[in-house]
């Protein structure tokens, strides 16, 4: 129950801080349970890297399995310096597993420059897989710089996210003037495969309910994401078998050619290499685009969706089930049912035919489904969505999918 305020007094490089170990090399940690009271880390003065973790400030081919964090995290970092904040481990790299892990209280970070802040992990990278974990508390990043917030993990790289959950919000915000993106999803911040395009990032049968918001309160240059499932997809990635019910907003302020873009799974899959692909997902929040740039775009599933030359992307048997009015751009910009602006290739895709839109299952829109149809296995079952293993129906008024594993 006791609360710590943590001040480096010592100027170095790194500043690792964890309750059970600052840095851990091929450790495994078991059945752990922190609860009460706060851990706050005051560097603001400083130029230090702070790897901050509930747990363990940086773990390193290490595995955590059946612990619970419930404590709030809080850092006040120096301006110029990315740090990774997280409720488990601030920065994760070359892992194994983080499988049945509970974070309960907010995580949260102010100050610094292009940060990881998660709710269990600021940064993963290097492989490994996170499983059968939940986080309900929410993140939050306010920073001088870019910053990647995520409900799970702010920055991942190339491995398995599998049947996680977040149920808290996830806001992440930038004060001061910085190219780098700011970038807030209600699992993933950033999601990103490996450069060459070789080892995906993956994320299945997982969801968010919270709400997932990215905000630009600069007038600088900077991109702009948010997502239900993740802000930004870089190269090989996947995100299949999940939802997102939050509502999603990102605001560029009053930058006049910023990029910014929300969408209820992703707000921009963007592979330079390698492929990515969303299948069988569905969202149901707002999704909203605001601010004065005249380079928005707002969509069900992706808000803008684009491959580069060395790149391919799909966006394949999704659903869009907001309701009449959900998905909106301010001033200019384009808002469609599945996805806002891309190139990628869509195929059978459905909507809620009470947004506007034009009906095909290869367009921007998807095809027209009432709403009687969306409470309906069936119309699922149609897209290939897998019940026997992977979904079920609500069973509430209205009826949706949700995964076999929930409760």
């Amino acid at each position: 129950g006791s609360s710590f305020v943590i001040t480096p007094s010592v100027a170095r490089r790194f500043q690792l801080i964890g309750i059970i170990a600052a840095y851990a090399v091929n450790t495994t940690f078991t059945d752990i349970n922190i609860s009460g009271g706060v851990l706050s880390v005051n560097a603001a003065s400083g130029d230090d890297i702070i790897y901050l973790g509930g747990i363990a400030g940086l773990m390193r081919e290490s595995s955590v399995a059946d612990c619970t964090v419930d404590i709030k995290i809080y850092a006040s970092l120096g301006n110029t310096i990315p740090s990774c904040i997280g409720g488990v481990a601030g920065y994760l790299y070359e892992n194994k597993t983080i499988t049945n892990c509970f974070v309960l209280r907010d995580v949260e970070g102010s100050g610094g420059f292009d940060n990881g802040i998660g709710g269990l992990a600021g940064s993963s990278f290097g492989g490994g897989a996170i499983r059968n974990s939940l986080v309900s508390g929410n993140v939050k990043a306010t920073m001088y710089g870019g910053s990647n917030a995520g409900g799970l993990v702010g920055h991942y790289g190339a491995g398995i996210i599998e049947s996680c959950s977040v149920t808290g919000n996830v806001s992440s915000e930038s004060t001061a003037a910085s190219i780098e993106r700011v970038s807030a999803g209600g699992l993933v911040g950033q999601l990103e495969g490996s450069d060459d395009g070789s080892t995906a990032a993956v994320i299945r049968r997982s969801y968010s309910t919270g709400t997932v918001s990215a905000g630009n309160l600069a007038s600088a240059s900077r991109p702009v994401r948010a997502g239900g499932i993740a802000g930004g997809i870089s190269n090989s990635a996947e995100i299949t078998d999940c939802y997102s019910t939050g509502d999603i907003s990102a605001d560029g302020g009053t930058a006049g050619s910023i990029e910014v873009c929300a969408g209820g799974i992703a707000g921009r899959p963007n592979p330079k290499v390698g492929n990515t692909t969303i299948a069988r997902c569905y969202a149901l929040g707002t999704i909203s685009v605001a601010g004065s740039s005249s380079n928005k775009a707002a969509g069900g599933i992706a808000g803008n969706a684009y491959a580069e030359s060395g790149g391919t992307g799909s966006i394949t048997n999704c659903a869009a089930l907001s309701g009449s009015g959900s998905i909106t751009c301010e001033g200019s910009g384009t808002a469609k049912r599945i996805a806002g602006s891309t190139n990628f290739s869509l195929s059978y895709n459905i909507a809620n035919s009470a947004m506007s839109g034009s009906s095909s299952d290869s367009g921007q829109d998807g095809a027209d489904k009432t709403s009687s149809d969306l409470a309906l296995q069936a119309t699922y079952t149609t897209l290939g969505w897998d019940f026997s293993t992977v979904w079920k129906m609500s069973g509430d008024s209205p009826s949706r999918p949700i995964l076999k594993w929930q409760p």
